[in-house]
C-alpha cells in the first residue's frame, strides 16, 4: 500500500495539470485531440486551412503556432494578422507569394515572420493595397523577393521594429517612418531612411569600366563627346553588382585636348574613374577648291605668283573641317601644326593672250582649277617718258627713238613733222614741233596704243657763211652746231686797227668774229674758221695767225693755208679778233738800203770829182 500511495500522488498532480489546460467553454477535449494553431476573432482553429478560410474582411487572425499555407493567401478587404511570435509560411515547393494584398488593407503585427514564398513580385507579401507593419515583423529569406510594393502605394511602418526586404519597380519612398530595418531585395538598390521615410535608392556606384571600340578615325579636332558613340561605360555598385542604370560621366584628355598619337582618356563617373586609349590621327585632305577674285589686269607675261593676292584655296579634310591653305612660298605657320599641305599653281598665260586661261592648284595630291582673264597690254602714252626737246646738228639724221626713254619692248615710236615722217637731214635750221605716236610691234602682247605725245626738234646750223660777191668771205663751223636763233658776224677790220706784232712779222689782215643771241654775244665750243686771204697775202707760205687777247697781247694760233683761204680751229669763241701777219723782210730792205746808200755816196763822189776835176769848179 505504501508503494501504491507513493505513485498515486504524482499521478494525481499530473491529472490536475492536464485539467487546467482543458477548454474553458465547458467542452470536453480528449487528451488525443490536436491543439489550435490559430484563432480568428477568438475562434480557435486546429486546421490551418480552415483558419485561413475563416479569416475574412474585418477579422483578426492570431497565430498560436507556426502556420503553413498550402497556397498563396489572398487578402481582400481590411484584415489584421497577429503573428504572436510565430511564422506564416508557404508550403515548400509552392510558387507565389505568402500573402497577396490586392486593393485591401492588411496590418501585420509582430513578433513573427513571413517566410517560404517564391515570387519575383513579393515572395513574402505582394503589396497591392495598404500594408501596415507593427512590432518585430520579419519578412526575409523568401525566394525572388520579400515585400513587393506596387506603384502608388506605401507601407505604414510607424511601430515597425522588425526586418523586411523590399522590392519596387523603381526607386522612391516606400514607407512612412519606422524604427525597424528595411533592406533591398535587389542588390542593385539600397534602402535608407530619412525624414520623409524609408526610400529605395540605387546603391552607390563604386567602380566603372570603359570599353572603347572605334568606328572611324579620331582627329585632333574631334570633340571628346563624339567618343561616346563608340564607348561603353559599365559599373558596379557598393554591393558588387552591375549598376542598373545609364551611368553619367564626363570625359577628359591629358592637356585638355586630343593630340596626335595615343591619348589616354579619363572617364569620371562622379568619383569612380576609368581610362581608355584612343589613337588620334591627322586629318587627310579630301578635296580642293579655288576661288580667284581678279581685281587687276593680268597679262601674258605676268608671273603666276602675282595671282596669289586674289586667290583663296580651301581644303576639305576628313575631320569635316574646311581649311584655308597657304602657297608654298608663304612661310606663315598654320594654326594646326599637323596640317602639311601647301599649294602650288601651274599654268601658261602666254597661250591665252586676250582670252581666259585655266590655272591649276595642286596640294596633297588633289587639284582644283580657277579662271584668269589674260589681257593684252593697253598702254597710255602719257605714261611714257618723252624728252621735252631734242637738238640735232643740221644734216644729221635722228630717229623717233631719241625722243622717248625706257619704252617697253615691242613698242615702236613714230615721229612726224607737219604730218610728214621726220627727216631731220632735210630740215633747215629751226625749231620744229614733233608729234609722236606709238606702234605695237608685238600684237600678241599689246593692244593698239591710242593718243599721241608732242615734243620739239631743234635743228642747229652747222655753219655760217659770209659772202662777198660770188666769193665766200668767211665760213664759220661749230662742232655741235649753232642754234638757229643765233646770228654770226664776220668782218675785216684791217683798216681800223693796227697791231705791232714784232719779231719780224707785221700785221697785214685783221678779222673779227662774233656770235649773237639777240644783242648778246654768245660763246660756243669747238669751231673751225675758213677765211679768204687778202689778195697780196695769197700764195705766201710764211703767214702766221695770232689771237688778240683781252689784255692786248697776242697768242699764236695754228693755222693752215688752203689755196686762197686760211683755216684754223679753236675751243672757245666769244668776240674773237684775229691778226694775219706776214714776214716784213727787214733784212733784205736793210741790205738794199746799205747798198743803195753806198751807191749814192759813190755817185756823189764821182759828181764831185767831175765838177772839181773836170770842170775846175769850186764847191762851197
Amino acid at each position: 500500500m505504501k508503494t501504491l500511495k507513493r505513485y498515486l500522488a504524482p499521478a494525481a498532480l499530473l491529472l490536475l495539470c492536464a485539467l487546467a489546460f482543458l477548454p474553458m467553454r465547458g467542452a470536453r477535449v480528449r487528451a488525443d485531440e490536436p491543439s489550435a494553431v490559430a484563432t480568428v476573432d477568438g475562434n480557435e482553429y486546429t486546421d490551418p486551412a480552415k483558419a485561413l478560410a475563416a479569416w475574412g474582411s474585418g477579422s483578426r487572425l492570431t497565430l498560436s503556432e507556426d502556420l503553413t499555407a498550402e497556397r498563396t493567401v489572398t487578402v481582400a478587404g481590411t484584415k489584421v494578422l497577429e503573428l504572436g511570435g510565430h511564422s506564416l509560411a508557404l508550403k515548400e515547393g509552392e510558387k507565389g507569394s505568402v500573402l497577396d494584398l490586392r486593393g485591401g488593407s492588411l496590418t501585420v503585427i509582430g513578433p513573427g515572420e513571413i517566410k517560404g514564398g517564391d515570387s519575383e513580385q513579393g515572395g513574402g507579401i505582394y503589396v497591392g493595397g495598404k500594408l501596415t507593419l507593427e512590432g518585430g515583423v520579419t519578412v526575409a529569406d523568401n525566394l525572388g523577393s520579400n515585400l513587393y510594393l506596387t506603384p502608388g502605394n506605401k507601407i505604414e511602418a510607424g511601430n515597425f521594429t522588425g526586418r523586411a526586404g523590399i522590392t519596387m519597380d523603381g526607386a522612391g519612398v516606400f514607407a512612412n517612418g519606422a524604427s525597424g530595418a528595411f533592406f533591398a531585395d535587389d542588390l542593385r538598390y539600397k534602402a535608407e531612411t530619412a525624414e520623409e521615410g524609408w526610400s529605395l535608392r540605387l546603391a552607390p556606384l563604386a567602380a566603372v569600366t570603359a570599353s572603347y571600340v572605334p568606328s572611324g578615325e579620331v582627329y585632333p579636332t574631334s570633340d571628346l563627346e563624339s567618343l561616346r558613340s563608340c564607348l561603353t561605360v559599365t559599373g558596379t555598385n557598393e554591393n558588387g553588382v552591375a549598376y542598373p542604370e545609364e551611368i553619367e560621366y564626363t570625359l577628359s584628355a591629358a592637356g585638355g585636348k586630343l593630340t596626335l598619337g595615343a591619348n589616354e582618356i579619363t572617364v569620371d563617373a562622379g568619383g569612380p574613374t576609368a581610362t581608355f586609349t584612343v589613337t588620334v590621327v591627322r586629318p587627310t585632305l579630301l578635296s580642293l577648291s579655288a576661288s580667284y577674285a581678279q581685281s587687276e589686269k593680268i597679262y601674258a607675261d605676268t608671273p603666276l605668283t602675282a595671282l596669289l593676292a586674289g586667290l583663296t584655296v580651301v581644303g576639305e579634310y576628313s575631320d569635316g573641317i574646311s581649311r584655308t591653305l597657304f602657297h608654298e612660298n608663304n612661310n606663315t605657320p598654320y594654326e594646326e601644326d599637323y596640317i602639311p599641305e601647301r599649294y602650288t599653281i601651274t599654268g601658261d598665260l602666254t597661250k591665252h593672250k586676250g582670252s581666259v586661261a585655266q590655272v591649276t592648284v595642286t596640294a596633297g595630291g588633289k587639284t582644283a582649277e580657277f579662271s584668269v582673264t589674260v589681257s593684252l597690254y593697253i598702254l597710255d602714252p602719257e605714261e611714257f617718258t618723252v624728252v621735252p626737246g631734242y637738238t640735232v646738228e643740221g644734216a644729221k639724221s635722228v630717229t623717233a627713238a631719241v625722243f622717248v626713254k625706257d619704252l617697253p619692248a615691242g613698242i615702236r615710236p613714230v615721229a612726224t613733222v607737219d604730218g610728214q615722217p621726220l627727216d631731220s637731214s632735210a630740215l633747215s635750221a629751226g625749231v620744229y614741233p614733233v608729234v609722236l605716236v606709238f606702234e605695237v610691234e608685238d600684237g600678241a602682247k599689246y593692244d593698239a596704243i591710242p593718243g599721241s605725245r608732242e615734243t620739239t626738234l631743234t635743228v642747229n646750223r652747222t655753219s655760217y657763211e659770209v659772202t662777198e660777191g660770188e666769193e665766200i668771205r668767211f665760213s664759220f663751223t661749230a662742232e655741235k652746231g649753232i642754234a638757229p636763233e643765233w646770228s654770226f658776224s664776220g668782218k675785216d677790220v684791217t683798216g681800223t686797227a693796227y697791231y705791232n706784232i714784232g719779231g719780224g712779222y707785221e700785221a697785214r689782215q685783221v678779222i673779227e668774229f662774233t656770235l649773237f643771241r639777240g644783242d648778246s654775244p654768245q660763246t660756243v665750243g669747238a669751231f673751225t674758221v675758213r677765211m679768204l686771204l687778202d689778195p697780196d697775202l695769197r700764195g705766201k707760205d710764211n703767214l702766221k695767225l695770232y689771237r688778240v687777247l683781252s689784255d692786248g697781247t697776242f697768242a699764236e694760233t695754228t693755222a693752215e693755208i688752203d689755196g686762197d683761204y686760211l683755216v684754223f680751229t679753236g675751243s672757245d669763241f666769244l668776240e674773237t679778233r684775229y691778226v694775219v701777219a706776214a714776214d716784213s723782210n727787214f733784212g733784205v730792205y736793210l741790205a738794199l738800203t746799205i747798198v743803195f746808200g753806198v751807191a749814192c755816196a759813190a755817185g756823189a763822189g764821182v759828181l764831185v770829182w767831175y765838177f772839181v776835176s773836170k770842170r775846175k769848179m769850186k764847191l762851197h
